[in-house]
């Protein structure tokens, strides 16, 4: 079957590329291509703009983000999928950070996830996916960020919008959005309320070796998430004329989840033990600040100050039992408080030379407290003493100093960008408790300098290069380092890894685009001390999960994008074709062997204008076997169909559509564990085969641009917060 389809797509990706090129009727861009300025010039927008540093899709132009959120509008863009955790992932490369109007999210994990799911795709313009870095950007980042450019109020008045839609199957869920604007000469007001309701059903089937013989240990696992998600927003803008900028933000987001499951496990010459685990998340999270941007003429100058504030409150409470009688109460909290100061200034020097620098100030203190009572504590950590209830606390202080400096000199058609960023950061951590064998205190202090150039040549009519270089770091999550052991299951343990080192990376990448329709792209990176979550048997039945450094990872990633390519007046068709090369390399204890493989992925979308004002779109993605760790996970694919139709002079829009209409995004894994193999085939039915309806409608709203003084959403781009 992923034989034929392979097949499949590779005669659909000729065919359209031959008969656009035979008709010429491939959409071509009549702007000078400068400065990586944008051309699109069609009779109607297109399904994405192909630029050398980035692909931008248009919401608007997507059949499945009508009516709908930015994190179902993110999951239908090619090679780019969202994990459970919250961690982005896009051809291949992880940790992928969400920017707003170019300032970087402070969300991330599940709290990322709910404030996606709260923002409607009706205020979005552009998703962006960039790739080009810069000194400016956080040297803790990852290469690729993805970035949402908001639509901008132009006519002065009340605008009121509201968004709505759902889905049924086995996972269903419905959302809602109402927002109202205000705009009257300087001043522009935004309320917004965002609710989402959920129920998602999944399935987990493992498969592993028990003891020292070929004999298997087997557990079905059955759980149901009850979500429920209330998000408010306020924004507030004061431009009295186009040099002076300033304004505020506060965003509130309350998140509930109730997780019911069932675990039936199989254990060789054992009674099956049945476990009930229901387990129920509160997370309450505030978030805010303020800005100023001011620009001078003479000489060009921009001078940015931003301050912004976060405070996250998330708590946990488990029970488990089983049919022979234990039983198991959790409590789980952290609090973190977090500021971030930043200040940026640019000044053109003369006509072929920009200077910019800037400072970014963040402080991050986070506390965890754990219990578990009635446990025994050789149960999850092979101690021989027996406690009654076990807990910890965990303690976490953070604070990053940086300073960046970037040149950037253009002749002609070239620019050459030569960065360098210097940070110093210093972290404290406190762990106690009688999970611990003794109380323990750890203290770092690091100061780095990161490099980063980038050359680029735009030409319109040969087209436009970019070369670049840069020097990255990956720092520990506050979950990957506290200690403190969660039962996931009966046979899983998950915990923290406090030893974590910090994982550098050097990243080179080049891409061409045709600054048509065409774009290739290559990247090349190597990790030392990559942070990769690890499996380890600690007993017969239970294995131990927690992050660890790899000596090193490599990665090659390349990419061709064939974009609106129009088969004829009523067809319009993009093409996406990766290949991924991993080669994880894993250190001596983990009796693993190095994890090498090449993964094949296409995507191929099509819009379809059909009578009545109606329009279609048919999309098939592919994915081969991929690696990831330990873990190497099987192929899959996916359909996707979707009606759509606007009244009223666009002022209303409905969308019908079905999600994996074959039912074929399914998850089979397979993990080597101690030299011994495990498989794992998972069913997330939130993924896989669902009906959709959605809407969205706007009244007195006038006309939406997104012009290039863009009022900057009061997210900051912090220097690192990951939950």
């Amino acid at each position: 079957m992923n034989t034929n389809l392979i097949t499949l797509c590779l005669l659909l990706t000729g065919i359209n590329i031959m008969n656009a090129q035979d008709n010429g009727n491939i959409v071509t861009d009549s702007v000078r291509f400068a400065n990586l300025e944008e051309i699109v010039v069609t009779s109607r927008k297109p399904l994405s703009i192909v630029r050398a540093d980035r692909i931008s899709y248009l919401p608007s132009e997507m059949t499945s983000a009508i009516g709908s959120n930015v994190y179902d509008a993110l999951q239908s863009i090619p090679g780019l999928s969202i994990g459970s955790n919250g961690v982005i992932s896009v051809n291949g490369e992880s940790g992928i950070s969400v920017y707003i109007d170019g300032r970087k999210s402070i969300l991330t994990g599940e709290m990322l996830i709910s404030h996606l799911k709260s923002l409607s795709t009706s205020g979005i313009e552009k998703i962006e996916i960039l790739t080009v870095p810069g000194a400016k950007r956080d040297a803790s980042e990852a290469s690729t960020i993805i970035n949402l450019q908001k639509k901008r109020k132009k006519d002065e008045g009340f605008t009121i919008g509201l968004n709505s839609g759902g889905h049924i199957g086995k996972a269903r869920n419905v959302y809602g959005n109402i927002y109202t604007e205000y705009l009257m000469n300087s001043h522009y007001l935004q309320l917004t309320y965002s609710g989402n309701r959920a129920r998602n059903t999944s399935k987990l089937f493992t498969v592993r070796p028990y003891s020292d013989n070929d004999e298997h240990l087997q557990q079905n696992y059955d759980r149901i998430r009850h979500d429920v998600m209330h998000n408010i927003g306020f924004y507030y803008d004061y431009q009295p004329n186009s040099s002076f900028k300033t304004g505020s933000v506060v965003n509130y987001n309350y998140f509930k989840r109730r997780e019911p499951a069932v675990m039936t496990t199989f254990i060789p010459d054992s009674e099956p033990t049945v476990t009930d685990n229901t387990a129920c998340f509160i997370n309450k999270n505030i978030y805010g600040g303020v800005y100023l941007k001011r620009i001078f003429n003479h000489p060009e100058t921009d001078f940015n100050l931003s301050l912004d504030f976060f405070n996250y409150h998330n708590s946990e409470d488990q029970f488990m039992n089983d049919n022979t009688g234990n039983s198991i109460i959790g409590d789980m909290s952290s609090k973190i408080f977090g500021l971030v100061g930043a200040m940026d200034y640019r000044r053109r020097l003369s006509s072929h030379w920009h200077l910019s620098c800037g400072t970014r100030i963040s402080y991050v203190k986070m506390n965890s407290h754990g219990n578990y009572e009635d446990l025994k504590a050789a149960q999850i950590n092979s101690r021989q003493n027996q406690a009654d209830n076990f807990g910890s606390d965990f303690g976490y202080n953070e604070n990053v100093n940086a300073l960046y400096f970037e040149s950037k000199a253009t002749y002609g058609i070239s620019a050459l960008s030569l960065g360098v960023r210097m940070e110093q950061s210093s972290t404290h951590n406190a762990f106690s408790g009688n999970e611990s064998a003794e109380s323990k205190d750890y203290a770092g202090h690091d100061f780095r300098i990161y490099p980063s150039v980038a050359l680029s040549i735009n030409d319109t009519k040969s087209g436009s290069w970019i070369l670049s270089y840069s020097e990255k770091i990956t720092r520990p999550r506050f979950a990957d380092l506290d200690p403190f052991i969660h039962i996931f299951d009966d046979i899983t343990h998950v915990g923290g890894n406090v030893n974590l080192k910090e994982a550098i990376t050097h990243c080179v990448d080049m891409a061409y685009s045709n600054n048509s329709w065409l774009r290739i792209g290559v990247r090349a990176m190597y990790t030392s001390d990559e942070i990769v979550k690890c499996y380890r048997e600690i007993t017969d039945k239970t294995v131990y999960v927690t992050p660890e450094n790899l000596p090193r990872y490599l990665q090659f990633i390349g990419t061709v994008s064939a974009a609106n390519i129009n088969i004829s007046s009523w067809w319009a068709s993009s093409i996406t074709a990766n290949i991924v090369y991993s080669n994880y390399h894993f250190p001596a204890s983990l009796d693993s062997s190095s994890n090498i493989m090449f993964t094949p992925m296409i995507d191929v979308r099509n819009r379809l204008n059909l009578p009545y004002g109606w329009a279609t779109e048919l999309n098939v993605s592919y994915r081969s076997k991929a690696a990831y760790g330990q873990a190497e996970v099987s192929s899959s694919w996916s359909a996707y169909l979707g009606f759509r139709k606007s009244f009223f002079n666009n002022s209303l829009n409905l969308a019908i559509y079905m999600n994996d209409v074959f039912n074929t995004n399914r998850t089979c894994s397979k993990i080597v564990i101690s030299g011994r193999e495990a498989s794992l085939q998972e069913r997330e039915f939130e993924n896989m085969r669902r009906l959709g309806v959605s809407f969205s409608f706007r009244f007195n709203s006038g006309k939406n641009t997104s012009g290039k003084e863009n009022r900057k959403s009061c997210i900051d781009e912090m220097n690192r917060v990951n939950l």
